[in-house]
């Protein structure tokens, strides 16, 4: 006796055509669908071995493949005559002998309709002819006509480009020694400024470093001498309103036009500054090392 909530398949289908494999994974995903609603029923409800009105989106959702990939799978079982289609309801053919295995490139290719006027069914793919390959010259086999009308891109301009690339890279990593003016005199800024302003704390070396690059451009672009930037930073220290404005190598070279002529202007020249508190470069960066910009 068949269970309940059960349905029956014939001994020769389970053997002949189950066991022996001649239905694909996909393939018997669908057929044990359609048998389910097919011969899934008793009495009244029975269908005479056809399966209620279905779409391919309701098979791909219960039987959770990917709804393209159902479409190929049931075009092709259709034309080889594995299911039956009518009106929208599927149908088990159960005899395998009037199957016809195609190979999968020629079911994309059949323009043949089961029926027609079926959407069910689809005409497939139409094969496009192969590109020719022209030969420009002698031995080449690439057609590099539709490269003429494409400018080339301007080789000056390109290694201008990449050397400015180059360049700032270089610059961004440029590192400064002790025994730089470059570095001394961001050190005699950081001490001054120290020195007039209790609460400011020690720069690390990174710090340091960053403040050598805007003390290397002041030098370097601005074209600013050291021993002026020198002058220049002690009139800062000892001026009310600016001792608290340059804070850093950034600040003094933003202002450093302005502060150069107030400190010029201030009443002793930049001579009698330097005489008042010399700044002894050979002492500063040791003797006998080269002090050239």
């Amino acid at each position: 006796m068949i269970p309940d909530k059960s349905t029956p398949i014939k001994n020769e289908i389970l053997i002949n055509i189950f066991a022996k494999g001649l239905l694909s994974k996909e393939e018997m995903r669908i057929i044990f669908y359609i048998i389910r609603w097919s011969w899934g029923f008793n009495g009244v409800k029975r269908r005479q071995d056809w399966t209620k009105e279905l779409t391919k989106r309701q098979i791909s959702c219960g039987i959770e493949m990917c709804e393209s990939h159902l479409n190929e799978n049931i075009n092709r079982m259709v034309i080889e005559k594995k299911i039956i289609v009518k009106d929208g309801c599927y149908q088990f053919n159960e005899h395998y002998k009037e199957w016809k295995n195609l190979p999968k490139r020629e079911v994309f290719n059949c323009n043949k309709l089961t029926e027609k006027g079926n959407k069910t069914y689809r005409k497939g793919k139409l094969s496009l002819p192969k590109r020719e390959v022209k030969f420009t010259e002698k031995g080449s086999s690439t057609d590099l006509r539709p490269l003429q009308n494409k400018p080339l891109p301007d080789l000056k301009e390109t290694l201008k480009e990449t050397n400015i690339k180059k360049l700032k890279k270089t610059l961004s990593q440029t590192s400064f020694n002790k025994f730089d003016k470059v570095y001394q005199l961001t050190i005699y800024l950081e001490g001054k400024i120290m020195e007039n302003n209790g609460a400011v704390n020690k720069r690390n070396e990174s710090q340091i470093q960053s403040w050598c690059k805007d003390m290397d451009k002041l030098i370097r672009i601005d074209k600013a001498k050291p021993e002026e930037i020198k002058q220049v930073i002690d009139w800062v220290v000892r001026d009310d309103f600016w001792n608290t404005n340059v804070m850093s190598a950034e600040k003094l070279r933003k202002h450093y036009p302005k502060l150069y002529k107030k400190a010029i202007d201030k009443g002793k020249s930049l001579k009698q500054i330097a005489e008042e508190d010399p700044f002894d470069w050979g002492k500063a960066i040791g003797e006998g090392e080269d002090t050239n910009d």
